[in-house]
């Protein structure tokens, strides 16, 4: 039977690339640091020196793959903001910061004349909503093939508005603990290949997705939970199984005080007291935007190839009536799905589903 399934993919991000990552996340490393940012207090995690922004190394890498060149492939630029330094500096030779304009200049860049072009911006949520959409193009086989695509750096504009919205922690990202007081940014790349086909043994499969929004907020989640409980509930209803089965969460877990207790609301909701362990990334690597939920859904899927999650970093003791399995360890998973989340601004929420074959 056929399913939709992660074909390949590589990211970079402050941790290295996929591997590096992979393996810095299992040694409880973080790429987080405090600093003084644009006359700003904030905490941040960066490519390395020797990386660059852009990312070339994905580029090259996405040559194997110019056999997709075509009008059957798909090509969605999955990003929140991309580069967007024009905004403040119009002297800036980099990109324009109209999304559409970078999607078609990235496309340029890795050779895609042919393929149809499409942006998803659904803020935090863009790479998963990407994920969600690839799935059902690919499903209808509209597509054969979709390639997602993002980056995402640190600008003047974005961290003064985080820090606007008393949003940026000072120090780190500490995800559900009871002295989170923030998110940590952070920067990175990643490219995802999907396609439709008869699955072999070990593949990593979107087995489900769902989506909801709150209708709440222009920046706030809905505090009850609710979003993202019905998304969870679509993407299991979709996949046919029940919350019993989900082995392993990777939470979206900005380390914000509402964003922490809506999510562990939700998945109260859904797993009662059964949840399972759940892993949070962002305390490492810091929050990399849009295109960060496509990154850590490849995370998530290198987690379930290997069997075992990695420690959530800066988590000590949990705040709120939500008894939930955060771990600071690495963690050892039995099953063969895990759960993705995410969220973001303007209220969208997303649930994957990934399972081992």
């Amino acid at each position: 039977m056929k399913n939709i399934i992660i074909e390949n993919y590589r990211i970079i991000t402050p941790l290295g690339n996929t591997q590096e990552t992979i393996d810095n996340l299992y040694l409880s490393k973080s790429a987080i640091k405090a600093e003084n940012c644009f006359g700003l207090p904030v905490s941040l995690a960066r490519i390395a020196d020797n990386e660059p922004k852009f990312t070339p190394q994905i580029i090259e890498y996405y040559k194997d793959y110019g056999h997709l060149n075509n009008e059957k492939t798909l090509f969605i630029y999955a990003v929140a903001k991309g580069d967007i330094n024009k905004i403040i500096d119009e002297n800036y030779s980099g990109y324009s910061p109209v999304l559409s304009e970078q999607a078609e200049y990235v496309a340029k860049d890795l050779g895609l004349d042919n393929c149809k072009i499409m942006v998803s911006a659904n803020a935090c949520a863009a790479g998963a909503a990407a994920i969600d959409t690839a799935r059902l193009y690919l499903k209808s086989e509209i597509f054969e093939n979709v390639i997602i695509f993002g980056f995402e750096i640190i600008s003047e504009f974005v961290i003064k508005g985080f820090h606007s919205l008393n949003a940026i922690s000072a120090t780190a990202a500490k995800p559900f603990d009871k002295k989170r007081d923030g998110m940590t940014l952070g920067e990175g790349s990643g490219i995802c290949v999907l396609k439709y086909d008869e699955p072999k043994k070990g593949d990593i499969c979107v087995l489900a997705s769902g989506s909801s929004n709150d209708a709440n907020h222009r920046t706030a989640p809905s505090r009850t939970g609710e979003g993202l409980t019905l998304a969870i509930e679509r993407a299991l209803k979709s996949a046919n199984i029940n919350a019993s089965e989900i082995c392993a969460i990777k939470c979206h877990a900005t380390a914000t005080p509402y964003n922490d207790a809506m999510e562990a609301k939700a998945l109260k909701s859904v797993f009662g007291d059964k949840i399972p362990f759940m892993v949070c990334l962002k305390g490492a690597i810091g929050h990399l935007s849009g295109t960060g939920s496509m990154i850590e859904t490849v995370i998530a899927a290198e987690f379930l190839k290997n069997g075992k999650i990695s420690p959530t970093l800066n988590f000590e003791e949990f705040e709120g009536e939500e008894k939930i399995n955060v771990s600071n360890k690495c963690q050892t998973i039995s099953g063969n799905k895990i759960l993705c989340l995410s969220a973001g601004f303007g209220g969208m929420n997303t649930a994957i589903i990934l399972e081992k074959y």
